[in-house]
């Protein structure tokens, strides 16, 4: 077979590279050659010679990127120019189509600068072939060249040039995408995506059309969704649609909403499990982008997301905290004022309560601390902080205590650090004391993000500084100075920056590993995920520094005093380089 004979060529050339290259070529001409008096094999003889070229020039090839490594012997341009091209543009034969379009894709990196962007022109007119592997090489073709960077990681083929290009290739593709006979075709629906992620909102001009056709789609592999990497595209090019084009114009929400939302009532209504991670991604997304005023329909949607039989599908887990917690942020006052506040508490139990989901839980409850009413979280506090403790008494692990410092953290940014230290002496005296030193205290430095060390940076300078009862309690007077230890850690960390959401330069790679039992997989749209803001985004470690001499003002004495009896010179020496970088004294 042909993969036996790439084998083959790829070991000769490792040890003969020039000797192999110059046999090869010679016989490649005879081939040539030979067509002028043997007309009749002339498809198979080209063939034969695309395949061969092929197999002497790539030395190292990836899916991902095409030829990384070529034979330094073989003039690829040249050939293509000569013998590949003219077969694309004008062969009636899909066999030597196909063969010419998977070279171009192969060897797309070393012909980018010679083919330009026509190439997709004549992509468009090869859509149109009735032959299915033609027109899937094509759409292929399509993709893997938009995937094409600059040295300097910007598009090789640009939005303005795509979009040029963009109406005949979206015609064409969405043609394709209906045809019974190819319907779910990969490479089809990965060109889509890749055309609308880089267009964004350009897309504005053909998204009623796209957003039609693929409907109608989504309805038919609803019956039998077949192809999980199909499936994936699909829902990652409704999410793109959703947030480029509503993020330039946040009107086109309710046109979204009106031609998805009865068919996610019917995936969701009829349980069809492969999809419902995705609709309810795709739901979250919609929820986080509208603008104001939010539709009622969306509050009425609530209790089947807070349903106990929606979370028995793991895969379902994650998208459905994620939406809690977009619920959260854009309508905490409206939770409130339909009852559904305990069932949202309900979840977080649930959540907390599993090994594999408690981080879902933190993130969780850190939301409901930031942005439900203050009246509804003070009163639940003691109930909330029994959940917490008892998890850790009876089920601890690295990541729960973790998870439990920053909400413990969150909790004193918002709400000052008293309210904090009096719930836990209320549940038992002297407990605010163990859960600092044995939770804050030693999780602290180890926050991961960067939103995760402002929220620790806020919420331990509350502590130290804007708390009366760790110094009235002598046993917080113990730990009170290793707190300024841990922040002295964590203001030396460089955490970095996040990581942004919308990195999918590895997309197609990725998703190709998709497998599983339907709902019991989480496949993450890359589009869908956007970051919830951060409320001390503008937080630095000046922060700490200034609220730590105004609270040393206060207490003359006091700080170095408490200081002195638990923390080396190191630390002292790590308080004065903080203050002396923003020109300040401890009094």
């Amino acid at each position: 077979g042909r993969g036996s004979i790439h084998e083959l060529i790829k070991g000769l050339l490792k040890y003969f590279e020039k000797e192999t290259s110059e046999i090869f070529i010679h016989h490649i001409t005879l081939m040539f050659t030979q067509l002028k008096q043997n007309d009749k094999d002339k498809i198979r003889i080209k063939d034969a010679c695309i395949q061969l070229v092929t197999a002497i020039t790539a030395k190292n090839s990836t899916s991902a990127f095409g030829a990384v490594e070529i034979n330094q012997f073989i003039n690829v341009i040249e050939f293509f120019n000569s013998y590949v091209l003219p077969e694309i543009s004008s062969s009636n034969s899909p066999i030597l189509i196909a063969s010419a379009l998977k070279f171009t894709t192969i060897f797309r990196n070393q012909l980018i600068d010679v083919i330009g962007p026509n190439i997709l022109v004549t992509c468009s007119i090869c859509l149109k072939n009735e032959n299915e592997v033609v027109h899937s090489y094509a759409a292929n073709l399509i993709e893997k060249y938009l995937l094409i960077k600059n040295p300097d990681k910007t598009q090789k083929i640009s939005k303005d040039i795509l979009k040029s290009f963009s109406a005949q290739l979206i015609f064409e593709l969405l043609s394709n995408i209906e045809k019974d006979e190819v319907e779910e075709n990969d490479y089809v629906i990965k060109a889509i995506f890749r055309i609308s992620k880089i267009l964004q909102s350009d897309m504005l001009a053909h998204v009623e059309i796209c957003l039609e056709k693929l409907k109608q789609v989504l309805y038919r592999i609803c019956r039998n969704p077949r192809k999980p990497i199909f499936n994936h595209y699909l829902f990652e090019t409704f999410a793109c649609l959703i947030r480029y084009i509503t993020e330039f114009e946040p009107s086109t929400s309710s046109s979204f909403e009106a031609i998805l939302f009865e068919s996610f009532q019917f995936i969701l209504s009829n349980d069809i499990g492969d999809f419902i991670p995705y609709t309810i991604q795709i739901i979250s997304l919609l929820l986080k982008m509208r603008p104001d005023p939010i539709p009622d329909f969306y509050l009425n949607l609530l209790p089947s997301f807070m349903n106990s039989k929606m979370y028995d599908r793991a895969g379902n887990v994650p998208a459905l905290s994620e939406l809690l917690r977009v619920y959260v942020y854009r309508l905490p006052n409206e939770i409130v004022k339909t009852n559904q506040f305990n069932g949202l508490m309900g979840v977080f139990q649930f959540l907390n309560s599993k090994k594999s989901y408690d981080h879902f839980g933190a993130q969780l409850l850190c939301d409901i601390f930031n942005y439900i009413p203050p009246e509804n979280i003070l009163s639940s506090l003691s109930v909330i902080f029994h959940i917490l403790l008892l998890r850790l008494q009876n089920l601890t692990s690295v990541k729960f205590e973790q998870n439990l410092c920053l909400i413990f953290l969150t909790l004193c940014a918002k709400f000052g650090g008293n309210i904090f230290v009096e719930t836990l002496e209320k549940i038992q005296t002297g407990l605010s004391s163990n859960v600092i030193n044995h939770i804050i205290v030693k999780k602290m430095a180890q926050a991961t993000t960067k939103q995760d060390k402002l929220v620790s940076i806020v919420g331990c300078t509350k502590l130290i500084c804007d708390t009366p009862l760790m110094l009235s309690i002598q046993m917080n007077r113990e730990v009170w100075p290793l707190l300024i230890r841990e922040m002295i850690r964590l203001n030396s960390i460089d955490s970095g920056g996040d990581e942004p959401r919308d990195k999918e330069t590895n997309l197609p790679e990725i998703i190709n590993g998709i497998t599983g039992e339907a709902g019991m997989t989480f496949n993450k749209l890359i589009c869908a995920s956007i970051e919830f803001p951060n409320p001390y985004n503008n937080i630095t470690s000046h922060f700490f520094a200034e609220n730590l001499c105004r609270f040393s003002k206060r207490n003359q004495g006091l700080v170095e005093s408490l200081m002195r009896q638990k923390l080396d010179e190191a630390v002292f020496v790590g308080i004065n380089r903080l203050l002396e970088n923003f020109d300040l004294i401890l009094e």
